[in-house]
């Protein structure tokens, strides 16, 4: 029982390699290298296989490559370029050259996109994931000096209580996995670094802030961590200020790794657009809004609510109070990061961040608030059974609930971005989607939310005219559909529209009418 920690770490990757094994994502082409991944991704086979950064082999050949690059994002100039910076790209390279090297080697398509390729990109998602799980077992034993039970029920409720889940079993090619573990790395540094201010653990917490940086830059926020960790009072502030102040080499080593891990990044943007602080987000209308925050929305609708979707980060929110008691040195730092934060998750024009499960953005600081939980459970855990038995209930319950809602996701019973109240009240308790889900989601109108507008979801269809009219629609805007119809009122000598509303009515009555 005294590595109970450890054998979490280790259920957690059983797990996720069980999902992987049942589900499979790694054989379909059109997986894992998929959405955003193409973004993420495309700079390891340009320069790999291509051996061009420019992407001109996309113009040469676009049809070759369409379903692997997202070709739509060019300069004034006309140059394509790399929406997302290298950051993603760079972690992935120590589990993609050696594939890639062995099949060139051996006589085998060494094309970046295939198979091989893909179970590479899975291995090391469950690298990071293990290791930033790590981390929060060396963070709530070593410096919180909590029980081994305690940081085994934290790294459960992170590893398998919240939405990292998809990220590492479903999506784990997207950015959240490598932010999870650079960002724990960096807070491990930093504690590091205040226990033995040398300049080698100056230029680790450079070299990993650079990387944070890189793979989002929207994660600058961070460097609030080395600015408050250990701090309780305006003396120690002061204290820290000296302390660079007397060791001016090294805040030097610490800006040296920095822009060691930026420079090949700014490089390419000298080469692409003729200064140093190109950013591929800031080329369109995608923006912040700043002054329009959907603080609720974000946190508690029902289109991709942080707290709805993943209930156990309630826990960190609760644990704040037992972090300022008896760890106040972590409180400050941690909670700054997470206000930031979800007024800025908040304020993208998109705050339900596209295709997701859940507030994927929030993942990214997750062993950050895997210490707030820790000190809340051990506050419950001090109070005796009339506490630890709630506590562990609540716990394994919330896990359950998540992998519950993961499977719904996967199913379909939960959609990636257009659920309302009524899908998901339709959809509760059930692993598949009903036949009436279909028509209570509601796409997001990404228009209207770039101009910072968010209309209300619509109302909840009930009339037995609202799903004729319904199915209707959805019949007459899908291209399948129409033809299919059109050959059948061909046959039956029948005007179309006669065989579409008598077909509508009897797709009503058998299959929505009397569904609960």
């Amino acid at each position: 029982m005294k590595n109970l920690s450890c054998l979490t770490i280790i259920f957690c990757l059983i797990i996720i390699l069980e999902i992987h094994g049942i589900k499979g994502f790694y054989k379909s082409d059109d997986r894992i290298i998929e959405s955003d991944v193409r973004h993420y991704y495309a700079w390891i086979p340009s320069i790999l296989v291509y051996k061009d950064i420019s992407l001109s082999f996309l113009d040469i050949n676009p049809d070759k490559n369409k379903d692997h690059f997202i070709t739509v994002d060019r300069t004034p100039d006309g140059k394509l370029y790399f929406k997302t910076t290298m950051g993603v790209a760079l972690l992935q390279l120590p589990f993609i050259l050696p594939v890639h090297y062995f099949l060139e080697l051996t006589g085998n398509e060494a094309d970046g996109f295939s198979m091989p390729y893909r179970i590479a990109l899975i291995i090391g998602s469950l690298f990071y994931y293990f290791m930033g799980l790590f981390i929060i077992r060396f963070l709530v034993v070593k410096r919180m000096k909590l029980s081994d039970k305690i940081s085994a029920l934290t790294i459960l409720l992170i590893g398998l209580g919240t939405n990292i889940v998809i990220y590492v079993a479903r999506e784990p090619a997207l950015s959240h996995v490598y932010s999870f573990f650079t960002i724990g790395l960096f807070l491990l540094i930093t504690d590091k670094f205040y226990r033995n201010p040398k300049w080698i653990n100056g230029a680790l917490m450079g070299i990993v802030f650079g990387i944070i940086t890189l793979i989002r830059p929207i994660n600058l926020i961070v460097g609030l961590i080395p600015v408050l960790w250990g701090v309780t009072n305006y003396s120690d502030i002061k204290g820290r200020v000296l302390l660079f102040w007397k060791k001016p080499g090294v805040l030097l080593m610490i800006i040296l790794g920095f822009i060691v891990i930026w420079t090949p990044q700014l490089m390419y943007n000298l080469y692409l657009y003729g200064n140093l602080t190109f950013h591929g987000y800031g080329t369109g209308d995608e923006r912040f809004f700043f002054s329009n925050p959907q603080i609720i929305n974000n946190l508690f609708s029902y289109r991709k609510g942080w707290f709805l979707y993943t209930p156990a980060m309630v826990l960190a929110v609760l644990g704040f109070i037992s972090l300022y008691r008896n760890f106040r040195s972590m409180f400050w730092s941690i909670l700054a990061i997470l206000v930031i934060l979800i007024y800025i998750n908040s304020s993208w024009y998109s705050w339900w961040f596209g295709g997701s499960y859940g507030q994927r953005a929030y993942i990214d600081i997750y062993a950050l608030l895997a210490l707030p939980i820790a000190a809340l459970l051990n506050y419950g855990f001090s109070k005796g059974l009339k506490l630890k038995i709630p506590i562990l209930i609540i716990v394994f319950l919330l896990v359950f609930h998540n992998m519950f809602q993961v499977a719904q996701y996967m199913n379909g019973a939960i959609h990636y971005m257009s659920m309302t109240k009524a899908a998901y009240w339709d959809s509760f308790g059930k692993l598949y989607p009903s036949n009436k889900f279909k028509a209570y989601i509601e796409d997001p109108d990404y228009e209207l939310a770039k101009k910072g507008i968010y209309p209300k979801p619509k109302k909840k269809i009930e009339t037995r005219q609202e799903w004729i009219e319904f199915l209707e629609t959805d019949i007459r805007t899908n291209e399948k559909a129409m033809k299919f119809f059109s050959d059948k009122a061909k046959e039956a000598n029948l005007p179309l529209d006669t065989v579409i509303k008598q077909d509508v009515i009897y797709i009503y009555e058998t299959s929505y009418a009397n569904q609960e």
